[in-house]
């Protein structure tokens, strides 16, 4: 007698198929990374328990799907975002008329000396490029292959003519290399403006001297010291272990600028 074959009991979608797709869901993650991202928030947010209890009540099927660490929403959804929108940024400017300025300016970047590149064009300005010169920090002859480098790959990403660049005191010098190196290989005459920014900066920073904003920063100064306490910081612990405080970012203060050090004096 021929054995009959056993029926798997309906247990389990893989008798009924997908109720949704993992690239469905996928999709639907993207959009609620895209509304954090675009109130400011941080990733974490998405991992508060009302966060999650928020989404799963209006997309039941996108339980088993949601990510449970930081680093998978940054790497998995926020990063193909952001390459996403420049891609879109860079259409946009390559298509705005007229032509287009590279600035240029030394910057502390995670505790290293960098230079960083923007671009403005039809009043619009984003961040370029920035690098590091490593062992030939401080050469002009570096820099000026750099920044002339940099400017000239810009021209070829955006399909703009470089029409000027805006500069400080400290690297108009480079600046004066790099356009005759323009003018030199390709013909073009670029113009070397002052950055008229950094005076604008320059006096918000000088008010750091005043008394209002000098109390301001030393107040502040007080409850961050107070937050960064070893035993703080273990208290705030447990009140997230135990549902009583939701995840948030994590105090510090910022790196020493001429406001800081006018305020601390």
């Amino acid at each position: 007698m021929p054995r009959a074959n056993p029926r798997n009991a309906l247990d389990s979608e893989r008798h009924f198929g997908l109720g949704l797709s993992l690239l469905e869901a996928q999709k639907m993650i993207t959009v609620e990374v895209k509304a954090t991202l675009a109130r400011g928030k941080s990733m974490c947010r998405l991992l508060g328990p009302y966060a999650i209890q928020s989404i799963v009540t209006c997309h039941p099927g996108l339980a088993k799907y949601l990510p449970w660490s930081q680093e998978t929403y940054y790497s998995n959804y926020a990063v193909p975002i952001d390459i996403e929108c420049m891609k879109e940024l860079e259409l946009f400017i390559g298509k705005l008329p007229g032509h287009m300025n590279v600035g240029m300016d030394g910057a502390t970047v995670n505790s290293a000396q960098k230079l960083v590149y923007t671009l403005t064009k039809a009043g619009t300005c984003v961040f370029l490029n920035w690098s590091d010169m490593g062992s030939l920090k401080h050469q002009a002859a570096a820099k000026v292959a750099d920044a002339f480098w940099i400017r000239s790959n810009a021209v070829d990403k955006y399909y703009t003519p470089l029409a000027s660049t805006d500069v400080d005191n400290a690297v108009r010098g480079v600046a004066a290399q790099v356009v005759v190196l323009f003018k030199t290989k390709h013909d073009v005459t670029v113009l070397v403006l002052r950055d008229h920014s950094r005076y604008v900066d320059l006096c918000s920073k000088d008010l750091a001297k005043t008394d209002v904003v000098s109390g301001v920063v030393s107040h502040c100064k007080i409850v961050t010291d107070f937050t960064k306490i070893d035993r703080i910081q273990s208290m705030k612990r447990e009140m997230l272990r135990d549902g009583h405080l939701e995840e948030g970012g994590e105090s510090g203060e910022l790196v020493l600028t001429r406001i800081q050090v006018g305020t601390m004096r």
